[in-house]
């Protein structure tokens, strides 16, 4: 899920874990349903920081 959102690990688990608790899913639920695509997770918009 990193490689193909291209977000690090962390970030990946944790539109994961998200996604499953919005749609009432257990993680290893929506795990496979992405794998399937039957679903998808979308990344976060980035978020601007001032620099």
């Amino acid at each position: 899920m990193a490689e193909r959102l291209q977000v690090d690990v962390g970030e990946a688990f944790a539109l994961l874990r998200d996604g499953a608790r919005s749609r009432n899913l257990r993680l290893s639920d929506l795990s496979q349903a992405i794998v399937d695509g039957s679903e998808q997770l979308a990344p976060k918009p980035a978020v601007n920081r001032p620099g």
